[in-house]
């Protein structure tokens, strides 16, 4: 259901997953396919998570080998999170 805790995202929760995938904000975007500013907009909490990228982030964070895989997939590097902060 549309609107429930299953598909709504904090920005703490967001910042959480993404530290845990050990990517950038902009590889981030990359791996669920929106632009960098949107991103931007999600983690300064102008904008809410759409609902089928909270659905993606809460696979990815909840199957192990997943966040690797992805990384392995899209060719980022696990070290990127530190080199650029949003």
């Amino acid at each position: 259901m549309v609107g429930d805790s299953t598909t709504t995202m904090s920005v703490k929760e967001l910042r959480d997953v993404i530290g845990r995938l050990g990517l950038s904000f902009t590889e981030t975007a990359r791996l669920v396919g929106v632009d960098p500013r949107t991103m931007r907009r999600w983690l300064a909490g102008e904008k809410s998570v759409t609902p089928s990228v909270v659905i993606l982030f809460r696979l990815i964070d909840a199957v192990p080998g997943v966040a690797a895989w992805l990384r392995e997939q899209f060719g980022c590097s696990e070290n990127a999170a530190e080199a650029e902060k949003p």
